[in-house]
């Protein structure tokens, strides 16, 4: 079997299953309502979802992230809103879907770092990521703003290849 089929099969596999099926109303037929459990790009998504080791911070990776704090910038200022427990390592593709589901209603993922594989898959479900540092009410702020991120932004550290430095340039 195909690597794509397998990664699909568990996607399904894994989805939480509704305990009740049956109709609300009497005049309601099973799946009227939409899957609560579906991801939907094109619903309304209020929150941001962030990655923090402590709560003040945006400072952790999304790969080594358990939860995510999601907080609502509609408000006059950010407000929190709940921590959310993410899908275990491992389970490649599946992982970042299951992610989606968790987080369906944020448009926006503030983390240190992400690797290719889940910008990707999370982009290409409609969710805008940045890889920043800093403060979580300023970069909220700026965000809600619609200021730029670039001072923000995580940037590697290079030499120049002549010597093993800071990454800061050479003196």
């Amino acid at each position: 079997m195909n690597q794509k089929l397998m990664d699909r099969l568990t996607y399904h596999a894994t989805a939480p299953i509704p305990l009740s099926t049956a109709p609300k109303y009497c005049h309601e037929t099973p799946g009227d309502d939409d899957d609560t459990y579906a991801f939907n790009a094109s619903a309304p998504r209020p929150y941001v979802a962030l990655a923090t080791r402590e709560g003040a911070l945006i400072n952790q990776h999304l790969g080594e992230a358990t939860e995510l704090h999601v907080y609502d910038l509609t408000q006059d200022t950010p407000e929190f809103v709940e921590t959310r427990t993410l899908p275990k390592p491992g389970g490649g593709d599946v992982r970042w879907q299951n992610l989606a589901r968790t987080i369906k209603d944020c448009h926006t993922i503030l983390v240190s770092g992400v690797g290719e594989t889940p910008k990707k898959i999370l982009e290409t479900m409609g969710f805008t990521i940045h890889e920043v540092n800093g403060m979580i009410d300023l970069v909220l702020v700026a965000l809600k703003k619609g200021e730029s991120l670039n001072h923000l932004i995580v940037r590697a550290q290079t030499a120049c290849g002549e010597c093993r430095g800071t990454g800061t340039g050479c003196m």
